[in-house]
């Protein structure tokens, strides 16, 4: 899995799912690999259709996994099912690209896509998956400690005038137990104990 780019507050991911190839029959559970989301709230599976087979349909089923055990059909937004049928006559995007926007992915889980070309004896179709994951997250600039949020492992926020990096995941039960006790310990450049869960991120000041 490779980044795609960085900004602050923003992760972009990008994995191979299924290569872009010759596929025919149905998949096995072994075929769809499965990829982690590298904590991924939402993303989006790019389909590659770069030859069709006269009269073929491409059956994908969109999966993700807290674990990579227990597996979950995931539904692209805006669709019905998880369930997808491609077919020659699908008005494909610029570049033979199908985009299947998703959300609700469990950070730090796995997806993968199960796929069947019917029938089964159509041999030329030609096509693959990408998943492209991100996490984007707005702050507000912070004058005080939050209350009760989720931060992950390199999210990035501001306080105290600099950008901090969280290093140590911590959530609800910490910061609203800080803000009942008025310790903000957590606080990123400001608590006593900011170093277990933050670093300076470039280390510039706000202007």
């Amino acid at each position: 899995m490779a980044e795609m780019t960085r900004d602050f507050n923003s992760l972009f991911y990008v994995t191979e799912l299924l290569a872009s190839e010759v596929h025919t029959g149905e998949a096995t559970e072994a075929d769809g690999d499965a990829k982690r989301t590298c904590g991924c709230r939402g993303g989006a599976f790019l389909v590659n259709v770069p030859v069709f087979d006269d009269d073929a349909t491409i059956n994908l089923t969109f999966q993700h996994s807290p674990d990579n055990s227990n597996w979950y059909d995931l539904t692209p937004i805006d669709y019905s099912s998880a369930d997808i049928d491609i077919v020659e006559s699908a008005e494909l995007a610029e570049d033979n690209v199908v985009i299947f926007s998703c959300d609700e992915l469990y950070e730090g889980g796995y997806v993968r896509v199960q796929w069947q070309v019917t029938p089964d004896t159509k041999d030329t179709c030609e096509f693959g998956v990408l998943f492209v994951g991100f996490r984007a997250i707005n702050r507000p600039i912070f004058n005080k400690w939050a209350l009760g949020e989720l931060y992950v492992v390199d999210e990035v926020v501001q306080n105290a005038g600099f950008y901090f990096k969280c290093i140590l995941a911590f959530g609800r039960a910490l910061a609203e137990a800080e803000v009942e006790a008025g310790t903000s310990v957590s606080e990123p450049g400001v608590g006593g104990s900011t170093g277990t869960y933050w670093e300076i991120y470039k280390g510039e000041e706000i202007t």
